[in-house]
């Protein structure tokens, strides 16, 4: 093996991680920034009145809990949702044309492109719920922070 073995990422990310929580223990860095990252995202109407009833801390705390816990598996999930559709998109494309003899590369990478700009086209229709949920996810952060 290498100079990149296997053990030595893993000692490396609790090495990072532990330096960072003593900083931060210890007042050498302050979350302030992330704190004011959050407030501004959290600062939408949809947001700002979604747990003021009396159990919403608790269901602040749990969203907050869930979204850390599932996030990991989401991203998987969707990366491997878009590497399917553009091989589906790639291999019609390869179907579609007289280009066969052409690396499988190519094809994912126009199946790639294609994803982007449709991703683009309708932009406005799911941007707004994607920063709707971006503040929802801010506000129990914050409120179970708090």
């Amino acid at each position: 093996m290498g100079w990149f073995e296997w053990w030595r990422w893993r000692h490396t990310i609790l090495l990072v991680t532990s330096v960072m929580f003593l900083l931060s223990y210890f007042g050498l860095i302050t979350w302030g920034q992330v704190e004011r990252a959050l407030e501004r995202l959290a600062d939408q109407p949809e947001a700002r009145a979604r747990f003021d009833h009396t159990l919403g801390r608790a269901e602040a705390i749990i969203t907050a809990f869930l979204f850390l816990f599932l996030t990991p598996l989401a991203i998987a999930m969707a990366g491997g949702v878009l590497a399917f559709v553009a091989a589906i998109v790639g291999g019609v494309l390869r179907g579609l044309t007289r280009l066969h003899a052409l690396p499988d590369w190519v094809f994912a990478l126009a199946g790639y492109t294609a994803i982007v700009g449709a991703a683009w086209y309708w932009s406005q229709e799911w941007l707004p719920l994607g920063r709707a949920f971006v503040g929802l996810i801010a506000q129990a952060i914050l409120v179970a922070a708090a």
